[in-house]
C-alpha cells in the first residue's frame, strides 16, 4: 500500500467524484507519482490541434452553406441536413474539448445532455444524406432504364424495384426524417433526465465541477 500515489495536491479533496477518480486510478501509479497523475488529465497539443481544426471547418462549413444555399440546392444536396450536421458536429467536439480542457471545473450534467442532442444531429442527417443520394442513385436507373432497350436492364431494374432499399428510399422524407429526429432527442432527453435524478456519475442540485468520470 505504501506504494501508491498520494492524492495529487492539486485535486480538491471536498469533491467526492475527486475521491472516485482517485480511487480508479490510484492502482496504476506509484509513490511521487502525483504530478504524472494530474498532467494525465490535461490534453496534449494535438488534441487541441485536432478539435479546433474539426470546430474551425464546421463553422466555415456551416457559414459558407447559409451564404451558398441556393447554389448548394444546385448541386441536389439537402441544405437543412447540411446545417444540422454542421451543428451537431460543433456541438459534439465542443463539448468534448471543453470537457477535456476545463476538465477540473467544468459542470458535468452539460456533457450527457449536449451529446444527447448533438449525437443524433449528426447520425440522423447523416443517414438523411445518404439515403438522398441513394435515392437519386435510383432514380437515375429509372431514366437510364426507361430510354434503354435492353431487356437484361429491365430485369435489373424489376430486381430493384423489389429491393427493401429502394422501398425505403421512396418512403423517405425530409419532413419525415426530421419528425424521427425530433421524437428521438426528446424521448433521449427525458430518458436523461430520469437518470439524472438518481445522481450517478454527477449531480443537478447542487451542480457537480469537474472529474467528470463514469462510475
Amino acid at each position: 500500500m505504501n506504494d501508491i500515489v498520494s492524492f495529487p495536491p492539486q485535486w480538491d479533496k471536498t469533491n467526492p467524484y475527486a475521491m472516485i477518480l482517485y480511487d480508479k486510478c490510484k492502482m496504476h501509479y506509484k509513490l511521487n507519482e502525483e504530478e504524472k497523475l494530474y498532467e494525465s488529465f490535461i490534453p496534449n497539443a494535438v488534441f487541441h490541434a485536432i478539435c479546433i481544426s474539426v470546430l474551425v471547418y464546421s463553422y466555415i462549413s456551416l457559414i459558407l452553406v447559409i451564404i451558398k444555399r441556393d447554389a448548394y440546392i444546385k448541386t441536389k444536396s439537402n441544405v437543412n441536413l447540411s446545417i444540422i450536421f454542421s451543428v451537431g458536429t460543433i456541438m459534439n467536439v465542443t463539448s468534448l474539448y471543453l470537457k477535456r480542457v476545463r476538465f477540473y471545473d467544468y459542470p458535468c450534467f452539460l456533457f450527457p445532455f449536449v451529446n444527447t442532442i448533438g449525437f443524433p444531429l449528426n447520425f440522423i442527417s447523416c443517414c438523411g444524406n445518404i439515403m438522398i443520394y441513394l435515392r437519386q442513385c435510383y432514380n437515375n436507373a429509372d431514366l437510364y432504364s426507361k430510354h434503354s432497350n435492353n431487356s437484361g436492364d429491365q430485369k435489373k431494374n424489376i430486381l430493384k424495384k423489389n429491393n427493401l432499399m429502394y422501398k425505403i428510399c421512396l418512403w423517405f422524407t425530409e419532413s419525415k426524417l426530421l419528425n424521427m429526429m425530433t421524437i428521438y432527442i426528446t424521448i433521449s432527453l427525458f430518458i436523461l433526465i430520469f437518470i439524472s435524478a438518481f445522481e450517478v456519475n454527477y449531480t443537478i442540485h447542487p451542480i457537480s465541477y469537474g472529474y467528470c468520470q463514469t462510475k
